[in-house]
């Protein structure tokens, strides 16, 4: 899943640089909220499937870590930080 969420910004990155870009679309949508919530559910049911003691935090929180770890990274690809 990491790996499609990096692989979708470097191929699609006027995409995601809206999907975050709060001015852009509205944040209370219905439509925008269920993405939101696939996506979280997403994380967590990749969190869940770790094998025991794999990590300490909570799901919420090591889905949370993961989000950022990837797309950390996607940033730092699509600005150039990254040697290709």
């Amino acid at each position: 899943t990491g790996v499609a969420y990096v692989e979708f910004a470097v191929e699609h990155r006027a995409h995601f640089d809206v999907m975050y870009r709060r001015d852009l679309y509205d944040a209370a949508s219905p439509a925008v909220r269920a993405a939101q919530d696939r996506a979280r559910a997403a994380l967590l049911t990749g969190v869940e499937q770790l094998p025991p003691g794999a990590t300490r935090a909570d799901p919420a929180t090591a889905a949370l870590a993961a989000w950022s770890l990837v797309h950390g990274f996607a940033n730092l690809w699509i600005s150039g930080a990254v040697p290709v």
